[in-house]
């Protein structure tokens, strides 16, 4: 959405190497302009975007009869009205690049990115997008040795003041390091 003279932050980085990037790099993407950041400015919970999205990803599915391109479309223009970014030309433009048009395939994929896209800066809704499709594809930042959390884990107090419960479903998760383990799967997470 934003401009192409505007450079992604590397994520991962120690703090020197980012001082050093944002250094060498001062019109790198920020995560949020100064404009939406302040105490009254609206927050949006459930967007026309999300919904829009959700409904195409449900036509897709065979779940509604709806025009899954007509959402979609529809969908990723709301984002960019949310934000305040839409120009026709730049969309029109957007929607057409074969990465983005769902007529160029890979459709289910296309959509996913587009909702998990539209959750930021809500990076939980976007984080579970990504659990519950797989998409779109994530490595884990340069350097960690550790795969992409897929969930958050009972707390330290939880096994003792609750063990007999802890126990019944913490053993339901299975990850690398064992049943309470954050890179454990919940039962909707895509496989």
């Amino acid at each position: 959405i934003v401009g192409s003279s505007t450079v992604g932050f590397p994520y991962g980085l120690t703090r020197d190497n980012a001082v050093a990037f944002a250094n060498a790099n001062t019109n790198y993407a920020r995560l949020q302009n100064p404009a939406w950041a302040q105490a009254t400015s609206p927050i949006v919970i459930l967007g026309a975007a999300h919904v829009l999205l959700a409904r195409a990803e449900a036509a897709f599915l065979g779940w509604t009869s709806e025009d899954v391109t007509t959402l979609y479309n529809n969908g990723i223009r709301a984002s960019w009205e949310q934000w305040g970014v839409y120009d026709a030309a730049a969309f029109a433009a957007y929607i057409a690049n074969p990465k983005v048009s769902l007529a160029a395939g890979d459709a289910y994929r296309k959509i996913a990115t587009q909702e998990w896209l539209a959750w930021y800066p809500n990076g939980t809704q976007g984080w579970n997008v990504w659990r519950r499709t797989g998409y779109p594809t994530l490595t884990p930042a340069p350097g960690q040795p550790n795969p992409i959390p897929r969930r958050i884990p009972y707390g330290p107090g939880e096994p003792q003041t609750n063990p007999t419960n802890f126990a019944t479903a913490a053993a339901r998760y299975t990850g690398p390091d064992g049943s309470n383990s954050q890179f454990g799967r919940m039962w909707w997470d895509k496989q």
